[in-house]
């Protein structure tokens, strides 16, 4: 009679390192591919791992999606972190900051498949707000004014389609730019959108163009 087994006891730095990999992976075949075209077996022959593997840790390809969706807290710091600095440097900041999150390794994977996805996937979409508005019960965004508010919105959402332009379109003229030549034309039109929500005197119009006053204002 053979003897029983003694039961195998996985290392658990191993598995840490196996389902890092399956997330590695899925970042790169749902920013690649798309949600519905990837496949189980394709994510886990990525990452050198059983199918198995991927159920036993996620369930499903939709918990597997869902957890490529929890973006790192650094992701979501990035807005409140830059309402500390002061009003002057904050479009700078933002703007580094918000870029520096898709040249991260640690970060970019997962903001390449929010991007991609946002426009289809409702957990997507939820991610890229958390993004865009960082931490609403953060004293710092609680002590913006609605015009405050609607500034950042429409700073954000500009960053945000630069984003899409630079990474996932690769419009040659954005991706051939390193982060630093990037930053320098896009911080300054960041600024003036939150300037002009905060109640920064108005900019002196341009040639050709009519002040709001003579038109009996807006």
């Amino acid at each position: 009679m053979t003897a029983p087994q003694p039961e195998r006891r996985q290392d658990p730095d191993r598995l840490v390192d196996a389902r890092a990999r399956i997330l590695a992976a899925a970042w790169r075949r749902f920013a690649e591919q798309g949600v519905h075209a990837t496949s189980l077996r394709a994510v886990a022959g990525d990452a050198r791992v059983d199918v198995a593997l991927i159920s036993h840790y996620f369930g499903s390809k939709s918990g597997l999606f869902s957890a490529t969706m929890e973006l790192p807290e650094l992701a979501t710091s990035v807005v409140t972190d830059a309402l500390t600095m002061a009003p002057e440097a904050r479009g700078e900041t933002l703007t580094r900051d918000f870029l520096q999150l898709w040249e991260d390794p640690e970060t970019g994977g997962a903001m390449r498949v929010v991007g991609q996805a946002a426009l289809t996937e409702p957990d997507a979409r939820t991610a890229v707000h958390g993004v865009m508005a960082g931490d609403l019960h953060s004293a710092e965004f609680r002590s913006l004014t609605q015009e405050q508010v609607t500034g950042l919105a429409s700073a954000m959402s500009f960053l945000l389609g630069v984003a899409v332009a630079r990474y996932l379109v690769q419009t040659p003229v954005l991706s051939s730019l390193d982060v630093d030549e990037l930053v320098q034309p896009v911080a300054p039109a960041v600024q003036l959108q939150l300037d002009d929500m905060a109640g920064s005197p108005p900019r002196p119009p341009v040639s050709g163009e009519s002040s709001p006053a003579a038109h009996g204002g807006r």
